[in-house]
């Protein structure tokens, strides 16, 4: 690794500009895969199309929040695990890494406005879902 980070700081110029650096060169630079990166504006429906597509090819995916939003940091990368669809909704299922910022919005662990038997419903449906990977 830490021939890695030699390498990227060359690349870069200094080991100063390696710091809060973006996670797709990051990834490039490790892994040699391409990467595509979709910025917010391209819309929900054609963003969750990518993001189903990927989550079909088994690509690997991250967001970065472009503004703290219902408990998740801006400038934060968090593991994008999966598209899941139940009773006619989309949802994503995202791993924090950061130990702080959990995502506290509606069908989350804190949501208190969702019915609490289609929480514990969509909870069970997760749940199975984890055991077939």
């Amino acid at each position: 690794m830490p021939l890695l980070e030699k390498a990227s700081a060359k690349f870069f110029g200094t080991y100063e500009n390696l710091n809060g650096g973006w996670g797709d060169i990051a990834f490039q630079q490790m892994t040699g895969y391409p990467v595509k990166w979709f910025r917010h504006t391209i819309g929900r429906e054609k963003m969750l199309e990518a993001i189903k597509t990927a989550d079909d090819a088994h690509h690997v995916m991250w967001l970065e929040p472009m503004k703290k939003t219902m408990g998740l940091y801006s400038g934060h990368q968090y593991s994008l695990l999966s598209h899941i669809n139940w009773d006619g909704k989309d949802f994503v299922q995202v791993r924090n890494p950061w130990g702080k910022g959990e995502y506290n919005g509606p069908w989350s662990d804190y949501d208190k406005k969702t019915d609490a038997t289609k929480l514990a419903a969509f909870r069970a449906h997760v749940k199975q879902l984890k055991k077939h990977e």
